[in-house]
């Protein structure tokens, strides 16, 4: 059972997915005192999906400029400049970060059939030391530990901008499913190890930190929260009723920094995703420098849970889907839209379409479609376009630059670690076999 739930949270650290819990602190904003008109649900007039090629002409990319940290036999593993090397054998390990400069990496090492450490390496592969423990972790839940967990975790950890400090929160571990985070805040230094406490449970919750590292957005249940790193400046900008998830899980709202780090966006749906008539998800925009969040659209989407909204890197314009009748076949609208809901045009439709991610030029974007999932490539100027010649079988597709991904591509042995080049084919890094799956990458200094 343990180890089902340690594979499940290999994959759910890889997706960055959002799903989460807990108590909070007491909310001091109400989102409805801010409330704008609701615009009404889009009309559709799309009936039949844009014909899409079936072909792409061959060609191989490049990583001399990358180094990429991955998961192999449950151990870690490196590829630079087309070599593969041993990180580790010590394992079971999950979770690979890089850091920024590309010299250490952190990972998750199993202790016991519940227990997870938080660990470190050079990229050399020496030096590997442990970073929170046991005892730290039980130190963090104390507080808020349920009669019948197991043990306390760590969850989601990032590598704070520019530096070797790591940030994390914790969750409990349990017999059975279910999902719990302390909605805690911490710091580790992976130089010299030190552990600081700086948010309790309750007052910290999932993180996403500023481009350049100084501030923090907090996400509880019910509550939208800025500090600066060190848990100073602590306050409540936006609070929502909380979410129904279906499942053993609680939402958490995820607002998306701008790269400048000057403000900030976040979509919180409808407290019930499957209310007939369907509700609309509301848009939020966050000033850092100033007071409460401000309401700035409604829209009608898909529910959450099927990536319904996703911001572009530049926060300039946002994608959404939508639902569409088209007989007994399940189609839906791919939407393009400024973050006021001006602009709004469908980009896209077809059957079973599932967006999976932007490109780091704000303008294009990638989706899925059809039973067997096949991955394009969209933008707002031209018809959507295969993403490789191979676009079956990719999964986790993570962009590098405008051209290049990285992704795990389905062969007749298992899984492989494969850098793609859009449009066009792919280079296999390294046959990685079967679950855990994990990876992280960085670019290279120029010599």
């Amino acid at each position: 059972m343990t180890r089902k739930i340690l594979l499940a949270l290999a994959l759910f650290l890889l997706l960055n997915t959002a799903c989460k819990p807990a108590t909070s602190p007491t909310p001091t904003v109400s989102p409805a005192s801010t409330m704008a008109v609701l615009t009404s649900a889009p009309t559709s007039t799309a009936t039949t999906a844009p014909p899409l090629p079936t072909s792409v002409p061959l060609a191989t990319p490049s990583g001399q400029d990358l180094s990429v940290v991955y998961l192999k036999d449950d151990s870690l593993w490196l590829w630079q400049a087309g070599k593969t090397r041993l990180l580790t054998s010590s394992k079971p390990v999950f979770a690979p970060r890089i850091s920024p400069d590309g010299r250490l990496v952190a990972f998750l090492r199993q202790v016991d059939e519940v227990h997870l450490e938080l660990w470190a390496i050079d990229i050399d592969g020496g030096n590997e030391r442990r970073l929170v423990n046991i005892d730290d972790l039980n130190t963090i839940g104390a507080s808020v530990l349920e009669p019948n967990a197991l043990a306390v975790v760590p969850h989601h950890f990032e590598w704070v901008p520019n530096s070797h400090a790591l940030a994390f929160n914790t969750r409990q571990v349990f017999q059975g499913p279910g999902l719990v985070i302390n909605d805690d805040f911490n710091l580790v230094d992976a130089d010299t190890q030190q552990v600081t406490f700086v948010l309790l449970a309750g007052w910290g919750g999932e993180f996403s930190l500023s481009p350049d590292g100084s501030l923090v957005a907090l996400s509880t249940p019910t509550n939208v929260v800025l500090s600066k790193l060190d848990g100073s400046d602590w306050r409540s900008v936006l609070s929502y009723e909380p979410v129904l998830t279906y499942s053993d899980y609680r939402f958490y709202a995820q607002p998306v920094w701008s790269p400048d780090g000057k403000r900030l966006s976040v979509a919180i749906p409808p407290a019930d995703p499957l209310a007939d008539p369907p509700a609309p998800t509301a848009l939020w925009a966050i000033d850092p420098s100033a007071g409460p969040a401000q309401h700035v659209h409604s829209l009608y989407a898909v529910p959450y849970f099927d990536t319904s909204i996703t911001f572009a890197p530049d926060l300039t314009h946002l994608l959404y889907l939508n639902d569409i009748d088209h007989g007994d076949e399940n189609w839906r609208e791919i939407h393009i839209a400024s973050l006021d809901g001006s602009a709004d045009q469908v980009v896209h439709a077809g059957p079973l379409v599932n967006l999976t991610g932007w490109l780091p030029d704000s303008r294009h974007f990638t989706f899925s479609q059809g039973e067997d999932q096949i991955m394009y490539l969209g933008s707002p100027d031209q018809p959507p376009a295969l993403l490789s010649a191979g676009s079956s079988g990719i999964h986790f597709p993570r962009w590098v630059d405008d051209q290049r991904y990285l992704y795990l591509g389905q062969s007749a042995a298992g899984l492989e670690l494969r850098l793609g080049l859009s449009g066009a084919g792919s280079l296999t890094l390294d046959s990685i076999g079967q679950p855990p799956l994990a990876f992280d990458f960085t670019r290279l200094s120029p010599q």
